[in-house]
């Protein structure tokens, strides 16, 4: 087995030397003088965010439907940019660690965001342009798919997509994902 091990001084980006041998049975070890960050712990807190953002509207939705819609947006426009994350930034580095382009979970996950994103975008749709009982029944029917679809995807990016990519990649990497979320939410 090759394990990659790399020790580090005080930057995190500086280090004195990686070394590529072969070991029989020894994990991967990585010597950092800051504590772990974890990317599961940062998905499943915007997971909760884009949630409780869904729950709002929901509730505000029967008392002011202009206010529920432009809630409604600005949670659409969330939805978008944790996407654009995951897409951009995380599951490349995930797929560069394990080989995995072209197959394998992130597929999986950018097939679902497809899917979140053309319901977003007919919920919007459906929002917009809803005059008569039958429209509103079909924007229930849409919203409530959403929801279940937000639900599972959420479950299988948190349980077992997530805490894989956090074994999966360097620290620095994942300090560098964190970066972009900052940027990509302005935090």
């Amino acid at each position: 087995m090759i394990v990659r091990e790399r020790w580090f001084e005080n930057d995190i980006d500086d280090y004195d030397e990686e070394v590529t041998r072969e070991k029989d049975y020894q994990p991967i070890k990585v010597w950092l003088n800051r504590p772990s960050f974890e990317l599961t712990k940062l998905v499943k807190q915007d997971h909760h965010q884009l949630d409780e953002f869904l729950g709002q509207f929901r509730e505000l939705k029967g008392k002011n439907r202009n206010e529920a819609m432009k809630l409604f947006l600005s949670f659409k426009a969330e939805a978008e940019k944790h996407i654009e994350w995951e897409e951009k930034i995380i599951f490349p580095m995930f797929e560069e660690h394990t080989g995995m382009y072209h197959t394998g979970p992130t597929q999986a996950m950018r097939t679902e965001h497809r899917m979140i994103l053309e319901m977003l975008k007919g919920l919007a749709d459906a929002i917009l342009h809803s005059k008569t009982r039958t429209d509103e029944l079909a924007e229930t029917l849409i919203e409530k798919r959403l929801m279940e679809l937000f639900k599972v995807h959420e479950q299988k990016e948190e349980e077992i997509l997530y805490p894989w990519i956090d074994s999966a990649l360097w620290q620095s990497e994942k300090e560098v994902a964190m970066a972009a979320t900052e940027a990509c939410h302005g935090v």
